[in-house]
């Protein structure tokens, strides 16, 4: 039997779709800051040795950071094709910033099909690198977030996580990982339209964390997704996640379409499930421009997530 993972990059390829996204050489020792790149008081670009390759990331930084004070940070990772650029303005970037939040943007292996690469992740075929070992983006945002930390005024207790489709498939990867280092390194997860890289194991409880799940009803290019890498889909893997977090349901609503599920777990955490019936594979409430044929569209959905984040760690 052929594996689903080699059958949509040969069918790619074939339709002449497939770019060779070559991995950059890395340049310096992994976790070290390769370049920084200031583009105006609020916008710079670094890049970080991430191990097989670099990784390069937008920063977007409040008004008035160079006054000092310390800011909540939020990692958001874009998704398959997508880029850092665009995600800024298709989550609406501008709106967090303007409420004091620092945002730093990874961006994926450069190429035709930008594609995250690491266990659980990669859709696409990918020559060797020259090490000849897979390249691990997983740990290379890590090292990225890491940099990051040390570079920027972050308010202690106060790194949040988002993603939408492959993104938030690295997002929930990304944070198990953190969090098998120190508990709670990850104050909050937001994910939309995502799977779980990995299997179903105690390292789902991320200790400390609280997360927000949204999934649409139309969600067909995560069920390609999910049948390439062989990952579970969130209706599965949510329920892991309450397990290993010991939840207990505390309300149930449904408005203006969205079903809503609200757990608090053992740790003191919580998680809220969101589902949308008449949603597609989108950013859920980006602007009717972004929308497409697809990927989905997004301006249809009553949920503001853009908002819904900004409210919860920028209050």
């Amino acid at each position: 039997m052929v594996r689903a993972s080699r059958i949509l990059p040969a069918c790619l390829a074939a339709c002449g779709l497939l770019t060779a996204c070559a991995s950059l050489p890395s340049q310096g020792a992994p976790g070290e800051l390769v370049s920084r790149t200031r583009i105006s008081d609020s916008r710079e670009w670094i890049v970080v040795n991430g191990g097989e390759r670099d990784i390069r990331s937008l920063v977007l930084l409040p008004d008035g950071y160079a006054a000092g004070g310390e800011y909540p940070l939020l990692v958001a990772i874009h998704n398959f094709a997508g880029n850092a650029e665009g995600f800024a303005g298709l989550i609406h970037s501008e709106r967090l910033r303007a409420r004091g939040v620092v945002m730093l943007l990874p961006e994926a292996a450069a190429g035709r099909l930008p594609d995250w690469q690491g266990p659980g992740l990669t859709l696409l075929a990918h020559p060797p690198t020259a090490s000849g070992r897979p390249v691990d983006d997983i740990a290379g945002v890590a090292a990225t977030l890491d940099v990051a930390l040390r570079l920027y005024r972050v308010a202690p207790g106060q790194v949040n996580v988002t993603g939408f489709s492959q993104g938030a498939t690295l997002a929930l990867a990304l944070t198990r990982r953190l969090d098998a280092v120190r508990p709670g390194a990850v104050r909050r997860l937001f994910m939309v339209a995502g799977s779980a890289a990995g299997p179903a194991d105690a390292s789902l409880a991320l200790a400390g964390t609280d997360l927000v799940a949204y999934e649409p009803g139309h969600n067909g290019m995560q069920k390609i997704a999910n049948w390439v890498t062989g990952e579970p889909t969130e209706r599965v893997f949510l329920p892991e996640i309450l397990r290993a977090k010991g939840c207990t349901l505390t309300a149930d609503a449904t408005t203006d379409g969205i079903d809503r599920h609200d757990y608090r777990c053992a740790d003191g955490r919580t998680v809220v499930g969101l589902y949308e019936a008449a949603g597609e594979h989108a950013w859920p409430g980006q602007d009717a421009k972004d929308d497409s044929w697809l990927m989905g569209r997004g301006s249809i959905s009553k949920l503001d997530f853009t908002g819904l984040i900004a409210g919860t760690i920028a209050p």
